[in-house]
This record gives structure tokens, C-alpha cells and sequence, in this order.
């Protein structure tokens, strides 16, 4: 949703939760995640991007609050656009896990360490993603 208006992000978000479900035929899911920040990967998160992030994050509690998602997390939120999301005061629903990629080659790696202590402080699940 990068380069989308605060107010189009909301709505096309909505609609394409809307869509998924429609297409899967199902009137919920188990687990519905917010791929990806609207941030740049390689600078963290700005005000711009959280504010977009949140954005679509009050449509995914929208749908966890209607029955649509019996659990909302995140996929690929580094520690400053978790922080983000997490520091908005109206947040209603915390994320459940953050999926992210993690393998052996990763354990000493200082950036992972520390998104790894932030999810165990914050009390979300990684969810690890292997690719082989």
C-alpha cells in the first residue's frame, strides 16, 4: 500500500480481506496476516509507513472483532515498525506472531537477536519461515 492516501489504503484493504475470504469461500480463517511493512526494509519504519501500517492494521482488528480472523499477526515487521504499531494508543488487538524468516545462519546475527528479544518482550509469537 506504499504510495496509497491513508484514506484509500483503509478501503482497499478492506476489500481485498473481503475478496480473499469471498474467493476461499468461507465465512472466516484461522489466521490472517499483515504481509510486509509499508516501509522501505532498509531504513525501518517512518511516520509515513506506520501510519499506513496502522491503517491497515484497524481493518484487520475490524475483521478479528467481526469473527472474520480468529487471529491477526504480522509478516516481516522489523523492531521499529513493530514498535510502531504497538505504541498506537487505540490499538485494539495486539499482533499474535510476526512471521519471519529465521534459519541456522541467522542465530548470531545481531538484527535478528534483537527482533527476536522484541517479539519474546512483547509477548508475539515468531513464526519461522525456512527457506531452503
Amino acid at each position: 500500500m506504499a504510495g496509497t492516501p491513508l484514506d484509500q489504503c483503509t478501503s482497499l484493504t478492506r476489500e481485498q480481506l473481503q475478496y480473499d475470504i469471498d474467493a476461499l469461500q468461507v465465512d472466516h480463517v484461522d489466521l490472517m496476516l499483515l504481509h510486509g511493512t509499508n516501509s522501505d526494509f532498509s531504513s525501518g519504519c517512518d511516520q509515513k509507513a506506520c501510519d499506513l501500517d496502522y491503517a491497515q492494521w484497524q481493518v484487520y482488528e475490524e475483521f478479528y472483532s467481526k469473527g472474520k480472523a480468529k487471529a491477526i499477526g504480522v509478516s516481516n515487521f522489523c523492531v521499529s515498525c513493530l514498535e510502531c504499531l504497538l505504541s498506537k494508543k487505540d490499538l485494539k488487538v495486539k499482533p499474535v506472531l510476526n512471521q519471519i524468516q529465521y534459519h541456522v545462519g541467522m542465530g548470531s546475527d545481531s538484527i535478528t537477536q534483537s527482533l527476536l528479544s522484541e517479539l519474546k518482550k512483547d509477548d508475539i509469537l515468531p513464526q519461522v519461515l525456512l527457506l531452503l
